[in-house]
C-alpha cells in the first residue's frame, strides 16, 4: 500500500500510465480522471487524509450470455469479456488477533498500520479506537449463515 497523496501524485505525474493503459484500454486522460475521482470519493467517504495508506484494485468485467449460475453445478456457461471493470480504493483494516507467541506466522500485510493492541487480549482497547471512526468489530461468522453451500 502507498499513501493516498503519493498515489494521487503518481497518477498526475504519469508514473502509473503503463498500468492504466493496460487496465483502461488506452485512454489515459479518462483513466487519470477516473482514478482521481475514486481517490476523492474515498477521502470524502472515509475522512481519509493524504497520508492514509491505500491500494487500488481493478477487476475485469465479464458477462454471462447464457448458463448463468449453472457453473456452480458443473454446467456450462457462455461468458464474454466486456470493456468495463470494477475499480476500488481500499485501506486494509485487518487486526491480527493471533496470540503474540504465534503472530509472526500470520504476517499477511507487512507495513500495515498497527497500534500493537490488536491481539484478542486487547479487543476492548481496539474497539475503543475504532468507535470514533464509526467502526465496530464483528465477531460473527463472517458469512451469511442462511446460505448453504452445496459443494
Amino acid at each position: 500500500m502507498e499513501k493516498l497523496g503519493a498515489v494521487r501524485s503518481a497518477v498526475a505525474d504519469g508514473a502509473l500510465d503503463g498500468a492504466l493503459t493496460g487496465l483502461m484500454c488506452g485512454d489515459l486522460d479518462a483513466a487519470r480522471r477516473r482514478i482521481a475521482e475514486l481517490l476523492d470519493g474515498f477521502q470524502r467517504s472515509f475522512g481519509a487524509g493524504e497520508d492514509t495508506p491505500v491500494t487500488l484494485c481493478s477487476a475485469p468485467g465479464r458477462t454471462e450470455i447464457c448458463g448463468n449460475h449453472t457453473d456452480h453445478q458443473h454446467g456450462r456457461v457462455l461468458a464474454a469479456a466486456v470493456n468495463l471493470d470494477f475499480l476500488a480504493c481500499a485501506n486494509v483494516v485487518m487486526p491480527n488477533l493471533s496470540p503474540p507467541a504465534v503472530r509472526g506466522n500470520y504476517a499477511l500485510y507487512d507495513g500495515k498500520a498497527s497500534s500493537g493492541a490488536e491481539a484478542a487480549e486487547h479487543l476492548a482497547a481496539l474497539s475503543e479506537e475504532l468507535s470514533p471512526l464509526g467502526l465496530t468489530i464483528a465477531i460473527d461468522r463472517g458469512d451469511a449463515p442462511h446460505i448453504s453451500h452445496p459443494l
